[in-house]
This record gives structure tokens, sequence and C-alpha cells, in this order.
């Protein structure tokens, strides 16, 4: 791998980790805010299945994948 696209693939990983920092803290924050309003952790946790299994179904697919 020549120079260049090492440090392409090092920027790739750099704005990865920060959107997956971004991410979080907003996930985070709405299931904050759905416990808040008293739905059941449960239930929480059903809907981020559902919505994991759409982004699944909607061909989810890593940074490493698209590198190959």
């Amino acid at each position: 791998m020549n120079a260049d696209k090492k440090e392409t693939t090092a920027l790739m990983f750099e704005v990865d980790a920060d959107d997956l920092r971004r991410a979080r803290r907003i996930i985070g924050g709405a299931i904050e805010e759905a416990s808040n309003l008293w739905i059941p952790k449960h239930l929480i946790a059903a809907a981020l299945t559902l919505e994991f299994e759409d982004l699944v179904d909607a061909g989810l697919t890593t940074t490493t994948e698209n590198l190959h």
C-alpha cells in the first residue's frame, strides 16, 4: 500500500471515529429522553433492535468493507 493510500485510509478511520462518537452521543441522548418519558427499557431496546435491523436491511457496510 502506498503512502497516499495509507494517509487516505487513516483519515477515513478518523472521520468514522468522530462520526461514531457523535452518533453514540445522539443515540444516548435519545435513549435518556425515552427513559425520562417513562418508556420501559425493554421497549427502548426493542425499538433500537428494529432500527438496527432496518439499517442492515438497507445494506449497512463498514469502512473496512468498502476498502476492499
